[in-house]
């Protein structure tokens, strides 16, 4: 099992953050966010990569992603707003 689920420490505000995040009816930002929690829990990126129907380098992206921005690296349109990307969600 891979040990990157370690580097991935949200505290109580963030977890519930990604709680929320990971019901979301955008798949790319609930994904994100159940990645990050499963990660938490133990889950090697090869688990949650076949949970989720991606490969497990995304899942290292996301942790990436995570851990430079935070919960803003989790959500989509904020990803997009940070980066000034024209389009955005209603």
């Amino acid at each position: 099992m891979d040990r990157e689920h370690w580097s991935v420490d949200p505290n109580d505000e963030e977890r519930a953050g990604l709680a929320q995040l990971s019901r979301s009816p955008w798949r790319a930002d609930a994904d994100r966010a159940r990645a990050l929690l499963w990660s938490v829990q133990g889950r090697s990126s090869e688990q949650i990569a076949q949970a989720l129907g991606e490969r497990p380098e995304r899942v290292r992206v996301w942790r990436c992603y995570y851990r430079r921005k935070g919960f803003r690296g989790c959500n989509v349109a904020l990803i997009r707003a940070d980066r000034g990307s024209a389009g955005h969600r209603p």
